[in-house]
């Protein structure tokens, strides 16, 4: 796999200002319409008080042990598919 830390730095550079510069412009439109990004959230904005409780990190901890073996599995059919 190639990831960020195989990028020459160069690369790394323009990637970052790139990003930067259209979260900036993306910020800047939003103000100039008179809106937020509020108004793009696809769910009710309410935030919750304790969105989570320590009773359901035993659950997540069994949902991500179970999962887990199938991103595995997952990556090495899609390189043996990459690989016909």
């Amino acid at each position: 796999e190639v990831s960020a830390h195989c990028w020459p730095m160069e690369l790394t550079f323009r990637a970052f200002v790139g990003t930067t510069i259209c979260a900036l412009l993306s910020r800047a439109m939003l103000n100039f319409c008179g809106t937020d990004m509020k108004a793009f959230v696809l769910y009710e904005w309410s935030p919750q008080q304790h969105p989570w409780d320590w009773c359901d990190l035993p659950v997540m901890v069994l949902i991500a042990g179970t999962l887990g073996p199938f991103s595995a599995v997952h990556t090495w059919a899609c390189l043996q598919v990459g690989s016909l």
